[in-house]
């Protein structure tokens, strides 16, 4: 199973010298970033929440962003 996952990375080295460090897991054939589990999703990654006027999902087939659902796990 680690095989199947390829995991990057990031440290903040932030003013305050704290140092922020954050893993991305993402499988490795299809490079699709694995989401850590929440209890709820976060409201404003739903898909029409600002919706950007070029996307081309709808909410009933994909009711959040995948950009901002997988950004509300690390902010």
């Amino acid at each position: 199973m680690e095989d199947e996952v390829a995991t990057i990375c990031y440290r903040f080295h932030l003013p305050s010298k704290v140092t922020e460090e954050i893993s991305l897991d993402f499988d490795r054939r299809s490079f699709q970033l694995r989401l850590p589990p929440v209890s709820e999703e976060a409201a404003w990654a739903a898909l029409d929440f600002h919706k950007c006027s070029h996307c081309p999902l709808k909410p009933e087939q994909s009711p959040f962003c995948p950009f901002a659902q997988a950004l509300s796990r690390y902010i």
